[in-house]
């Protein structure tokens, strides 16, 4: 029984290595929280320059269309 008990003892041990490091991934760290906080703060900043672009670039429409009447 202890010769059994010994031979899956390493079998064992990497199940259980791998269920800890399975656990730790789904929690996630510092790290990764802050880097997904960082990943979000970038989209938002992206989000709020394209609309800021956006206006511009009706602003300038506008303006051509304007100048076209004019001529």
């Amino acid at each position: 029984m202890m010769n059994v008990f010994l031979n899956l003892l390493p079998i064992l041990l990497l199940i259980v290595v791998w269920i800890i490091f399975a656990v730790m991934m789904r929690k996630g760290g510092k790290t990764q929280q802050k880097a997904i906080a960082t990943q979000d703060e970038l989209l938002v900043e992206a989000r709020r320059t394209n609309a800021n672009l956006e206006r511009i670039a009706q602003l300038l429409e506008a303006q051509a269309g304007e100048a076209r009447r004019q001529d």
